[in-house]
């Protein structure tokens, strides 16, 4: 059984084993993967500051991480830990006093295909109901397809795209409240 808790420091190691697993190598790969693999002390600072980055664990094990920074977070993190800067200076430009930044998701490679980020995702949906969520989903040189799918399956929309350097990001975003159905329940929501 998947088990969802609070991502802490002392998850930084298998945060980084798994990150690293998911480096992105052109010419890419349709498997989902992650760009900014950073180092085990920067995913420990990570964790230590977010309130809201989820760990998936199963039988004992943990599976798979959701990082979630609030913008206060996300400010405070960006003076020396966050690699994406023109990313990131657009997501803040976007937040809101209620905006959380859905910054990586990975699942071991052993343990996909069994629903571990959906499971992610509604949780942190679900433990943050007035919160808008953004994310940043690489659209070239290569198409993070799995994690576009997660994205578009739980009625996030593209909201605008940023070059960086040779990377294409699509921003996309979500609000539980006012969205045209509910991921959680499946029932409409009011306008």
């Amino acid at each position: 059984m998947i088990q969802i808790r609070k991502a802490i420091p002392d998850d930084a190691a298998w945060i980084h084993r798994t990150a690293e697993s998911l480096r992105y190598r052109p010419p890419g790969s349709e498997k989902g993967f992650l760009i900014h693999v950073r180092t085990g002390e920067d995913y420990r600072r990570i964790l230590g500051a977010s309130q809201h980055s989820l760990a998936a664990v199963e039988g004992g094990r943990p599976v798979g991480f959701l990082i979630v920074l609030s913008m206060a977070e996300l400010e405070e993190l960006r003076k020396d830990v966050l690699a994406r800067d023109k990313v990131v200076a657009h997501v803040l430009a976007l937040g809101d006093a209620t905006g959380l930044y859905a910054d990586q998701i990975g699942v071991d490679l052993e343990a996909r295909s069994r629903g571990i980020g959906q499971h992610l995702a509604t949780a942190m949906m679900a433990s943050n109901p007035s919160a808008r969520f953004l994310a940043a989903i690489m659209h070239k040189p290569a198409r993070n397809t799995i994690s576009l799918r997660l994205a578009l399956r739980n009625g996030w929309r593209l909201s605008s795209e940023v070059l960086d350097n040779e990377f294409v990001w699509g921003i996309y975003e979500f609000r539980l409240s006012g969205s045209p159905a509910n991921p959680l329940t499946g029932q409409p929501k009011d306008r």
